[in-house]
């Protein structure tokens, strides 16, 4: 699939676009528009991981279609109407996929061991690492990097943590969402959640300090 898309346009358009949409992560980061910047961070993941699999290349050789004949330059500079900033996309990725299988693992291992505590047939560990590997082949591994960010940012509480921690949640949710769509075939969140827990969701509904869910 992503080889057919890929071919609908040239390798110059496809490394134009990823260039662009660098560009516009980095004016949102600049001007400190949080939510923005999370959501292009977003795209810009997506469209790093499209590369990587419509072409079967690895991370750094997108790195270095992205900097092109700057790969050696420190500062920004500009080819037609785009700027460029040489280094950045290992900048905003700095093995943070790594990072984040990690960090989810050990995260969720916690708390089988605090369910533990309650159950009377304890669950193993291996879950954790099953469900991690789940999450990456079906290619919402955002799950794992939003959930590694707010973790981060509530211990790091660095200049406007609050407002980039509830965008990161926002699109944590929306990405739990639609890993759950692809597991039980809801429609929406709502229908998701119960057919997951059945009885022990009797209300079968979203709580409404999160609208965005079922948007």
């Amino acid at each position: 699939m992503a080889e057919e898309v890929y071919a609908h346009f040239s390798d110059k358009e496809w490394i134009e676009f990823l260039r662009v949409v660098v560009e516009m992560h980095v004016g949102y980061v600049e001007k400190e528009k949080a939510a923005l910047s999370v959501e292009s961070k977003d795209l810009l993941r997506s469209l790093v991981m499209f590369l990587r699999d419509a072409k079967g290349i690895e991370f750094e050789e997108i790195t270095a279609l992205y900097d092109g004949q700057f790969k050696d330059r420190r500062t920004r500079c500009r080819e037609g109407d785009i700027t460029i900033f040489p280094g950045e996309l290992t900048r905003i990725f700095p093995n943070e996929i790594d990072q984040a299988i990690q960090h989810g693992r050990g995260l969720m291992e916690a708390y089988i061991r605090k369910m533990n505590e309650r159950l009377t047939e304890p669950l193993s560990l291996d879950i954790a690492k099953e469900l991690v590997d789940e999450i990456m082949e079906t290619g919402l591994e955002r799950i794992l990097s939003h959930l590694h960010e707010v973790d981060h940012l509530w211990y790091d509480r660095r200049l406007h943590w609050e407002s980039t921690s509830w965008a990161h949640t926002r699109s944590l949710v929306t990405a739990v969402e639609d890993i759950g769509k692809h597991w039980f075939k809801g429609r929406k969140l709502d229908s998701v959640l119960s057919k997951a827990f059945g009885s022990n969701n009797p209300q079968g509904r979203v709580p409404r300090a999160c609208p965005w869910v079922n948007e």
